[in-house]
């Protein structure tokens, strides 16, 4: 039986690199631009964009600790700062 990466199929993927304060953000789909919006567990939007590129880094350094979710096309990545998971 053939082992299938969820991580693969999806159009955007995120590495948050939380020593650096940066999210890595990698575009797959078939469209290029797409808006983004990374909001804590209330829906506060701390940061949002529309990038135009397959790849991009957004500085995460000055946001407080605390439950986040990127999201962008559909997709919903959570992630901590400063909170040990």
């Amino acid at each position: 039986m053939e082992t299938i990466d969820m991580n693969e199929r999806r159009p955007i993927t995120i590495n948050p690199n939380l020593k650096k304060g940066e999210l890595k953000v990698l575009n797959r789909s078939n469209t290029n631009k797409y808006s983004w919006f990374l909001t804590d567990t209330d829906g506060n939007i701390y940061r949002s964009g529309c990038e135009k590129t397959k790849e991009v880094t957004i500085d995460i350094n000055d946001i407080e600790e605390g439950v986040y979710r990127f999201r962008a096309q559909g997709e919903v990545f959570e992630f901590n700062v400063g909170i040990a998971s």
